[in-house]
């Protein structure tokens, strides 16, 4: 009786060590699998830096697609959240270009990219909320002012919300300030007071 005992609970032992080994195993191999993917991911970086910005921002989304994750697969998951973050940097790099050349709608098109790509960088929705800052001061159209100034404030506020830094987190709530404050002074004249109060 105490060996058919001794026998099963060697037996459970046993097969609970192959299982545990099994998923040493396959972290193991994951893990080196992952380190692959990212060696992959810098050296195709590597090789388009020097590229003008418009082909690097191309070759860097192409790699994101093929490096997506399929459904309920793990492998690849850092390299491709590095790679979403290179890319953002990327189109953010190329948003300020067009800023600093007052091409707006370009400088938005690329920082709004930024922040689905790396929605916790706070920069990327401050330049975005100064893009529209600036091109409200410069429009004609007291409307569509009005909208780019309403948007300008709700990526300030995003900002001062993804950004860990109080310092930084205060600079941002005085942009965030600015922009509400035209965007109210913007419903006042346009006689919408109910609404101006409540910025």
């Amino acid at each position: 009786g105490k060996l058919v005992v001794a026998l099963l609970i060697g037996g459970a032992i046993l097969g609970v060590l192959i299982v545990l080994i099994q998923a040493i195993s396959g972290t193991m191999q994951h893990g080196e699998l992952e380190q692959r993917d990212k060696q992959v991911v810098a050296s195709i970086n590597d090789q388009i830096r020097g590229r003008p910005i418009g082909d690097q921002i191309q070759a860097v989304e192409e790699t994101l697609e093929d490096l997506k994750p399929k459904a309920g697969q793990s492998r690849g998951v850092v390299a491709f959240q590095e790679e979403q973050e290179y890319a953002a940097r990327l189109h953010a790099e190329r948003g300020e270009r067009y800023y600093a050349n007052r091409e707006y709608e370009g400088a938005e098109r690329d920082l709004l990219r930024a922040t689905e790509l790396d929605p916790n960088n706070s920069s990327y929705y401050r330049d975005l909320g100064e893009v529209y800052s600036r091109y409200a001061v410069e429009l004609s159209d007291a409307q569509e002012s009005m909208n780019l100034w309403s948007h300008s404030s709700a990526n300030y506020i995003r900002a001062t919300q993804v950004e860990r830094d109080p310092q930084v987190r205060t600079q941002l709530q005085d942009g965030a300030a600015r922009a509400t404050y035209n965007y109210a002074t913007q419903l006042y004249i346009k006689g919408n007071f109910v609404n101006a109060r409540q910025q």
